[in-house]
């Protein structure tokens, strides 16, 4: 396997540990994060079994990380799937959400309680949209964290450059196979939304250099 080939089959391997951590320890990092899509999973996950429960994680990790399930010649079973629909038509129920975060105040709060205290991360802003770098050995990580959708609140990614390729559109909820990304859309105030955010950004930091091997 090439290095990139290698690091997305360590990164499916981890992201599906990850999502049964994530279940067995009650969603700490999910819970951090006010959302319909993390609303709909945790509250589907209520009525299953347990063998259900881990049907539908395989199936969800399996449909983001396509590149290592080819790889691995692990691709979706008939009951993942059923699983996934079952997920996906299911009903969520209605949450009344604020109208208004400002904007200045999350990113005030982002720098304050957590961008500021990190050593060897250089952030800078365009406006509401602010991007963090960092590295790992050879390897650079740019984080990006867009305020500009009011409806959002705070959305963000990972893009890891390596030697010869990189990887874009990582966060927490497409790991896991829950949304394409990942946004605080329920958040009332921006103390909603930092320490959800610090988190998650730790935790996958914590996991990159196992995940990047000898890059």
């Amino acid at each position: 396997m090439t290095s990139f080939e290698q690091f997305t089959v360590r990164f499916y391997s981890w992201a599906s540990s990850d999502l049964e951590r994530e279940m067995r320890s009650g969603f700490p990092l999910l819970m951090g994060i006010p959302d319909l899509a993390t609303r709909r999973f945790i509250q589907h996950l209520t009525g299953l079994s347990s063998q259900a429960k881990a049907c539908l994680a395989s199936g969800l990790v399996k449909r983001f990380h396509v590149n290592a399930v080819h790889l691995l010649n692990d691709p979706i079973t008939n009951a993942e799937a059923a699983a996934i629909k079952g997920y996906l038509d299911s009903d969520i129920s209605i949450c009344e959400i604020p109208r208004h975060v400002p904007r200045r105040g999350i990113q005030q709060l982002l720098e304050d309680e957590f961008l500021n205290q990190l050593p060897g991360v250089k952030v800078e802003w365009d406006r509401s949209t602010g991007v963090a770098v960092t590295r790992v050995g050879l390897v650079i990580i740019e984080t990006t964290f867009d305020l500009e959708s009011s409806a959002d609140r705070l959305a963000y990614k990972h893009r890891i450059i390596a030697r010869g390729w990189s990887f874009d559109l990582i966060s927490v909820l497409s790991w896991m196979g829950i949304a394409f990304g990942t946004t605080w859309s329920e958040a009332s105030d921006a103390r909603q939304i930092v320490p959800g955010f610090r988190a998650v950004y730790m935790h996958f930091m914590d996991a990159l250099p196992g995940l990047l091997g000898n890059e």
